[in-house]
């Protein structure tokens, strides 16, 4: 490296020691504005408001992964009576944290797709209540979906 660009070089380098304090500095303004406002804002945040329909969602997707699972275990054995019963389970699974996810963000969409939630809820509880009797986690799976109608009607 010849003598000009070793100084260059290091005048550089000194440049950005020099102004990274600066811009640190800059990083960090407004936050405790930030905080501040946060704290004074009135009512209750989206997952507060929604908290007991997050819970009863979280529940669903679980119970939905276990019955998902369940059928798809049935089916690799040569049991294709779960197959509407694992589709009605994906769905609801998809949407339901699909609801969640909007729920806690407050977003302007949630209604929407919380009344499609409800209708998937419907379609899978009804679903896995046909074999309620013969594989438990299917009702399991029902009674979750039947929490999350009871939430989003109630």
């Amino acid at each position: 490296m010849s003598a000009m660009n070793r100084r260059s070089a290091l005048g550089l380098g000194a440049g950005a020691l020099l102004t990274g304090p600066a811009f640190a500095a800059n990083a960090t303004t407004g936050h405790e504005t930030h905080h501040k406002a946060a704290a004074a804002s009135t009512g209750p945040k989206p997952w507060e408001t929604h908290a007991d329909l997050i819970k009863v969602l979280n529940h669903c997707v679980a119970t939905s992964e276990a019955c998902l699972q369940h059928c798809l275990d049935a089916m690799n054995m040569g049991d294709n009576s779960l197959y509407e019963c694992s589709q009605r389970v994906r769905e609801t699974k998809a949407l339901c944290e699909a609801t969640r996810t909007l729920a806690n963000a407050g977003s302007l969409h949630f209604e929407a797709i919380a009344a499609v939630c409800n209708d998937s809820c419907k379609s899978c509880r009804s679903e896995c209540e046909k074999h309620a009797g013969h594989h438990a986690i299917c009702g399991t799976c029902a009674d979750s979906c039947e929490d999350v109608i009871k939430q989003l009607e109630g």
